[in-house]
């Protein structure tokens, strides 16, 4: 009977060492999953700002041909001030645009590479620690004795 539970009490320790190796590369993939939120999250948002750099665009144009339809009395001085007001904010936006396109593609390389270093990482450690549990296993021990 002693036997018995000793088996079992190994078995049980290297079931609980392979449930932990499980457990921590589950949040590996967590990680991994939080991350490629951040990239289409970051994504999503540099969409947004070109969807409002179009739509300040048009906006400027209408301003514009409204402008060169005035006649010097109409409110002309105000129009003019809107078209600059326009343009200026459009090139804010514009330069926001161009700093996100240019950071994108370095901020892309530097997730991947930390989800290759968690994804082959983690493997190595969950197998590492399976293998061991292979060969610790009870079953296995008089074969390697």
């Amino acid at each position: 009977m002693s036997q018995i539970q000793d088996i079992l009490s190994a078995s049980t320790t290297l079931l609980e060492s392979f449930s932990g190796a499980l457990s921590g590369y589950a949040l590996y993939e967590a990680k991994i999953r939080c991350d490629m939120k951040a990239i289409r999250t970051r994504e999503e948002e540099l969409n947004e700002l070109r969807k409002k750099l179009q739509a300040l665009e048009n906006k400027t144009k209408a301003a514009e041909q409204k402008l060169s339809k005035m006649t010097q009395g109409d409110n002309r001085a105000e129009q003019m001030y809107l078209v600059a007001q326009l343009k200026d904010d459009g090139e804010y936006l514009r330069s926001q645009v161009q700093t996100e396109e240019a950071a994108m593609p370095s901020f892309k390389r530097k997730i991947v590479s930390e989800w290759m270093s968690l994804k082959f990482g983690g493997l190595a450690e969950f197998t590492g620690k399976g293998s061991v549990c292979f060969i610790l296993r009870p079953s296995n021990a008089r074969r390697f004795s």
